[in-house]
């Protein structure tokens, strides 16, 4: 009996990290002038020097419906160093509102600030992300 109580002890502070964690790089948040809600999911789920990726699921703040037509541009900022990344993310559409990121490049260690853009029927907003904690592999 005491047995199942660590073994039930063990997974539940097992399933506490895991979740504590893995949503360390699920940022969520609306674009400055409130047209946009935009979900973004960092892989890996901690960020490190190089190259990294994610999704990013972009949806009209007023109607709720996904956006699956917008321009999206992704720019990788060290803010404390002045600096921003050599390597430009390529972003592409994959439906439902979903944009694949990739070639997310983080030059050093430290805190990155991703600047996003988004274009869409005329309509221009941004919003900035910060991914906290960038290490070395």
């Amino acid at each position: 009996m005491r047995s199942l109580n660590i073994f039930a002890t063990l997974a539940a502070l097992a399933s506490f990290f895991l979740c504590t964690t893995g949503s360390f790089a699920a940022m969520n948040g609306t674009t400055d002038a409130g047209l946009y809600h935009l979900d973004l999911q960092l892989e890996p789920a901690h960020p490190i020097v190089g190259s990294n990726g994610g999704i990013m699921i972009v949806t009209d703040a007023r109607s709720n419906r996904k956006i699956d037509d917008a321009l999206i541009e992704v720019i990788p900022w060290m803010t404390i160093h002045g600096h921003g990344s050599p390597k430009k993310p390529s972003i592409k559409k994959a439906g439902d509102g979903r944009y694949v990121v990739s070639d997310l490049f983080y030059t050093m260690e430290g805190d990155w600030d991703l600047m996003i853009t988004i274009q869409q029927n005329g309509a221009k907003d941004t919003a900035i992300f910060t991914v906290s904690n960038v290490k070395k592999k």
